[in-house]
């Protein structure tokens, strides 16, 4: 069944993987001996061999296996999966990862479901009717990143596009159809990312949307973002390919990080060129392995795109679409940055010119007094016109009437998970419970057992997400830390008990019930060490947990288990080990997310208790103790003010970063506000960056970026100023065509009267065609929500227009006309009117939501449609503009 190269490849893998699963290596082998079948045999060796080492330490032998086996099914009874060429079948059938979801057995189950429903179809239509299923089980709802597993997202029936996705490829792949998740790591228009699906037909990756159906394939609605973006790929696990296979993917190869490969798609959706960078020292000498990191300006900080290494000739080259980017280059101590238009130029050479060691404060602030400023407007891509595809209106009625069944079938499946009348017991958890959707058993089962107080602590202390997936036996591990008494509890207070204790979740790893593992992994001896100085857990781990580079995937967690039992994990998953060990043993211990450094809870020699940051050990470098010396707690203060009636929101219209190691990374300050135009920020010793972006309409930014130094002691006023756009540049003048649409209470009205007559002369409108439950709208309906506090007082006159009547159930919008009982709905059948008016703006009318803005006389000043994160903030600047 497989070839002789292929097995070579398995057995070469897996031989040099199996001295880095130290403790594990024995159970991993004597498992793989007792597989009798050699089909078995090969591909868990294949796994263990190229999985991101982290998984051997999460995952039990028998989940594996039965990815192997599910496999090794499809290959054998279905046609179309007996006829792929091997190396797509091992990429994009039997692996059992596809992003960074959480692993369990999801194959079978989502086989047997889909079984019937593809029974006699061709490979495309089958495609289709699997991303109709998809639908019928998930939506897309915004959540935290944390990506759970395919399985959780059937159950708990939403998931953000990167679940979604992952969810729809399991699907495809579980009836042996190959599919691979893409992404928009972040895009160039708009502050956000996306993820989708393509799968292979008939010689060629074609794509959808996840959950998403359509009638055809090479259709979705975030066709349009795509045509704008900078780029798009994908990932493999390991880097085998057949001779076929080998020209196309060898081109399309971007580069290697921890142990993921990575491939552009760009070509498919947008225009593209081949972009060149040569890398030279000061002396102008090409300069071979040096890395190079791509960014966008994305969310107010700049965002990585790529990662790239210089070959022998010192240079990289990427295919990438059309806009303006930012390079950074590094290599031995030395780097260099520039800021270029890949639509102005294919090719540029970036010069090594400052030592990071030596010129560590020049570096970054261009002149001797350790402060500047500058600005730069930098351009998105354009819309291009790729992959336009038209539906009949057959095909349009079948797909909006199918799509409407999948939602009633969702919504059904959901309600009836949820048992009522047994929640009305723990009336204080019924919307955890509510959240909790298929899961809603195991959380049940875990306050039901007995009356201790801790049970409803512990669920109210984690996150909407983990009501999804969490289970009973991981939140039974929790209680009765023998560690904690009466009197720990009055040292630390029931808040840092609760939070940092008591709280299964330490940042964004699996939940696993580590507490009592923990306390017997090590003697009685080390816990009482451990607690004596907590600082000394660091030294151990540093001693004993080994890093992963090059075997694993940075965006992965270990989880404190993991880690012990593999002796291997990242950094970040290091630094949850420490919190979980204190933790553990009574110590309130957390990952800050601001900076993510590690503080303790602790007691001075005299004084209160407070939070003290462990510093960890630094690089063996003159750099590597600077920065160490500037992480040692000394305090700086940072008073910044405002023009009156700008608009500061933290992530999208600013950010602040920190200097750590060779780049700025920037702090988490979500929901930070501004207070009378005044913010104060108490921060460490360091150089930091201030970035304010101003997004214009067709995409672009004006930007403006402080670097300056904070030194102890000092407190450094800054005042913040927004590179403003001109009115000209936000606004338009389009007469509209009329047309009539009907209100809630039956009644028929044309737009002009709703606009000419009930408008006062100095208010404006929005009108809004909304497809209730796709994403794109879900974005703006949330948006409104996050924006009421200025919708509200600026106070324009809303009118939503729906479809059909059955849309007012929609929940996000029943949101929103609560939150805003003034808005006016009405009603277009089918839509017909939309195409006329997106065209009277100069916007696509394929695309929904279609939002515009216009004033008395029909005239509209402002159109978009489609996908733009931002758009209801960018409207409300139109209005007050205006």
């Amino acid at each position: 069944m497989f070839s002789e190269e292929f097995k070579k490849y398995a057995e070469e893998k897996y031989n040099a993987r199996l001295p880095l699963f130290g403790g594990m290596n024995k159970e991993i082998t004597e498992k793989i001996k007792e597989l009798s079948e050699f089909e078995r045999a090969l591909l868990m060796k294949f796994l263990y061999g190229t999985m991101p080492l982290r998984d051997a330490g999460e995952y039990d032998f028998s989940i594996f296996l039965s990815y192997v086996d599910h496999a090794l099914k499809l290959r054998k009874a279905l046609p179309w999966c007996r006829e792929l060429p091997e190396d797509l079948f091992l990429h994009y059938v039997l692996y059992y990862r596809i992003n960074t979801e959480n692993i369990s057995p999801c194959r079978t189950f989502f086989y047997q479901h889909l079984e019937e429903r593809i029974s006699g179809k061709t490979m495309e239509e089958a495609i289709l009717e699997v991303n109709y299923w998809c639908a019928e089980q998930a939506s897309y709802a915004a959540s935290d990143e944390r990506t759970i597993s395919p399985i959780g997202v059937y159950f708990s029936g939403t998931g953000r596009c990167g679940e979604e996705s992952t969810f729809t490829v399991s699907a495809l792949r579980s009836v042996g159809i190959p599919a691979r998740q893409v992404y928009a790591p972040w895009w160039a228009h708009c502050d956000d990312n996306h993820a989708w699906v393509e799968t292979y037909v008939d010689g060629h990756w074609r794509f959808l949307g996840a959950c998403e159906p359509e009638e055809v394939l090479n259709k979705g609605w975030f066709l349009g973002a795509a045509s704008r973006a900078l780029l798009i790929n994908s990932r493999t696990f390991f880097d085998y390919w057949t001779e076929k296979s080998t020209p196309p993917m060898q081109k399309d190869y971007i580069g290697k990080e921890g142990s993921i490969y990575y491939y552009n798609s760009t070509s498919l959706y947008a225009e593209t060129c081949r972009f060149h960078i040569q890398v030279i020292d000061q002396e102008g000498i090409l300069q071979d392995n040096a890395e190079i990191i791509l960014q966008v300006m994305n969310m107010a900080e700049y965002k990585k795109l790529a990662k790239l290494i210089t070959d022998k000739n010192g240079c990289a080259s990427i295919t990438i679409g059309f806009g303006d980017i930012r390079i950074l280059a590094y290599k031995g101590g030395w780097m260099g940055e520039l800021n270029c238009s890949t639509k102005e130029q294919d090719k540029v050479c970036i010069k090594l010119n400052w030592n990071i060691e030596r010129d560590f404060k020049n570096i970054l602030t261009h002149n001797a007094s350790n402060e500047s400023k500058y600005q730069a407007i930098i351009k998105a891509p354009t819309e291009s016109y790729k992959n336009q595809v038209s539906l009949s209106k057959i095909q349009q009625e079948r797909g909006r009437k199918r799509r409407q069944e999948a939602e009633e079938k969702r919504a059904k499946k959901l309600i009836n998970y949820f048992d009522g009348e047994k929640a009305l017991e723990f009336p204080e958890e019924k919307e955890i419970l509510e959240i909790s959707k298929g899961n809603f058993h195991e959380i049940l089962q875990f306050l039901s057992a007995d009356s201790n107080p801790d049970r409803k602590a512990i669920l109210h202390s984690l996150s909407k997400k983990d009501y999804k997936d969490v289970t009973a036996e991981t939140l039974e591990a929790f209680l009765n830390n023998p560690f904690v008494n009466k009197e720990t509890l009055s040292h630390i207070g029931e808040n840092n008990y609760i939070n940092y204790i008591l709280c299964p979740r330490i940042y964004n790893e699996e939940l696993t019930p580590y507490p009592p593992f923990i306390r017997s992994y090590f003697s009685e001896k080390q816990l009482e060490s451990f607690r004596k100085n907590p600082f000394s857990v660091w030294d151990y781990i540093e001693k004993n947990i080994e890093d992963m580079a090059g075997e694993t995937y940075e965006m992965i967690y270990s989880t404190p288990i993991g880690c012990l039992k593999l002796k291997k994990g990242t950094y970040i998953s290091k630094k949850i080990l420490f919190a979980a060990i204190l933790r553990s043993i009574g110590i309130p211990a957390r990952l800050c997310q601001k900076d993510m450094e590690l503080e303790i809870y602790m007691e001075e020699k005299q004084g209160q208790p407070s939070w003290k940051k462990v510093n960890n050990p630094a690089e063996s470098t003159a750099l590597g103790s600077l920065l160490a010396e500037m992480k040692s707690g000394k305090k700086c203060t940072l008073l910044l003010s405002v023009q009156d009636g700008t608009k500061w929101i933290y992530h999208q219209t600013w950010t602040i970063g920190r200097f750590q190691g060779i780049r700025f990374e920037t702090l988490n300050y979500d929901g930070i506000s501004f207070d009378n135009n005044a913010l104060s920020l108490e921060l460490e010793e360091g150089i930091y960056q201030i970035i304010s972006a101003n997004r214009i309409s067709n995409g672009n930014q004006h930007v403006l970026i402080y670097r300056f130094t904070m030194e102890e002691g000092t407190t450094k006023k800054l005042f913040l100023s927004m590179f403003e756009s001109k009115t000209e540049d936000l606004l338009c003048s389009h007469q509209l065509s009329d047309f009539e649409i009907t209100a809630i209470t039956g009644s028929v009205n044309y737009l002009s009267d709703l606009i000419n007559n009930d408008i006062n002369h100095n208010k404006k409108a929005i009108l809004a065609f909304l497809e209730v439950g796709q994403e794109p709208t879900e974005h703006v309906l949330n948006e409104m929500l996050s924006q009421k506090e200025l919708l509200k007082a600026l106070s324009p006159e809303i009118l939503f227009i729906l479809r059909e009547t059955e849309d007012v159930d929609n929940p996000a919008l029943k949101a929103v006309l609560k939150e805003f009982p003034n808005i006016r709905v009405f009603f277009d059948e089918d839509f017909n009117n939309r195409e006329t008016i997106a065209r009277c703006m100069y916007v696509d009318p394929e695309k929904l939501p279609l939002l515009i803005v216009a004033k008395q006389g029909m005239t509209g000043i402002y159109g978009c449609s489609g996908y733009n994160v931002g758009s209801i903030n960018l409207i409300c600047k139109i209005i007050s503009l205006n």
